[in-house]
Order: C-alpha cells, then sequence, then structure tokens
C-alpha cells in the first residue's frame, strides 16, 4: 500500500503543474471579443495556425526567461510564414507574471500600445499562447489555413526593458520591476 501514496502525490502534484500552464483559449478569445465589442469593432475568430505560433512563442520565451518578441525563428512575420500562415496585417502582444486570462487581459488593456493590437479593426482572427508564466497574443488578417479552433484548452508540458516600458509596469504593479512585464508592441 505504501508504493500508492507516493504515486497519489506525484499524480497530484503533476497535475497541479499542467493546470498552472493551462491556457483557455476560448476564455482569451472572448476577453478580446468583450473588448472589441465595447469599442465598436467586429469579434476576432479564433485561427489555430496562429495558436501554434503564439504557443511556440511563449513556450520560447519561458524555456530561455525572456520577453521578447524576437527569437532564434526570426520576427513575428517570419514566424507567421514559418508556421503556413499568410497575412495581409500582423500584430503581436506579449507578457509575462501574470496569473490567468483576465489579469493579463486587464494590463494589456491598461497599455495603449497593447490595446491597440486587441482593438485594430484590421484585425480579423488571433491565437494564443502560455508557458509558465509567459503569454502571447498574435493577431492577423490574412489567409491562414487554419481560420478554425479546435476548442482544446493549449497546455505546455514544461526583459526586454524600456523606459516605456518601465513606467507601465510602474503604472500596472506600483513598483518599477516588477515580476509583471509586458513587452511593446510594435
Amino acid at each position: 500500500m505504501k508504493p500508492f501514496i507516493p504515486f497519489v502525490v506525484v499524480a497530484l502534484i503533476f497535475s497541479n503543474i499542467i493546470a498552472v500552464q493551462c491556457l483557455d483559449v476560448d476564455l482569451m478569445l472572448e476577453l478580446c471579443n468583450i473588448e472589441r465589442k465595447k469599442a465598436g469593432v467586429p469579434p476576432l475568430s479564433y485561427n489555430d495556425d496562429l495558436g501554434k505560433v503564439a504557443q511556440d512563442h511563449s513556450k520560447y520565451m519561458s524555456q530561455n526567461d525572456i520577453l521578447t518578441h524576437d527569437d532564434p525563428a526570426g520576427s513575428l512575420g517570419t514566424r507567421f510564414e514559418k508556421h503556413g500562415y499568410s497575412y495581409s496585417s500582423a500584430g503581436e502582444n506579449v507578457a509575462e507574471g501574470y496569473d490567468d486570462e483576465k489579469s493579463v487581459m486587464k494590463g494589456w488593456m491598461e497599455s495603449p500600445g497593447h490595446r491597440a493590437n486587441i482593438l485594430k479593426r484590421s484585425f480579423k482572427e488571433a491565437g494564443f499562447g502560455k508557458s509558465g508564466s509567459y503569454w502571447t497574443q498574435d493577431f492577423g488578417a490574412g489567409s491562414g489555413s487554419g481560420g478554425k479552433h479546435s476548442g482544446k484548452k493549449v497546455t505546455d508540458e514544461l526583459s526586454d526593458t524600456t523606459d516605456t516600458t518601465d513606467k507601465i509596469v510602474t503604472k500596472l504593479s506600483g513598483k518599477k520591476n516588477s515580476k509583471r512585464r509586458l513587452e511593446m508592441t510594435y
């Protein structure tokens, strides 16, 4: 009977780790579309290709403990193309240190650059990623092959600090060098 107890403890610990690293893409899409509706902007559709781009980027940031828009795969446009997403318009929001979808969305909406991406009328589709404490939203308008949402939650097995970012972090958290960070969009 004793070998069973450690197995249960390990299973409970593992299940908590997975739960912490789970992203509810339906909730994130709903939160984006609530904000877009308030602003009189048409809703976004979820795109699986953009979701893969966002998840891969979140995983890269988590593995390297860096908040950035670039990675070895290249810039946002290069990453879109690598995943087969053809686009006419593209944008990205990244963040680190937020506990859940609602808190990271609140942080993005309080930042003018991130808010602009969420509300940009030319963006028609979005994909989301989370790994550890790193979050990514990718937006596009294009002819990506995904265009559909699989209905699954995203799970993962497992600063670039400028004056502008410091001002936003200070505004959001009340202190510099907070665990909550946002990377400015471009």
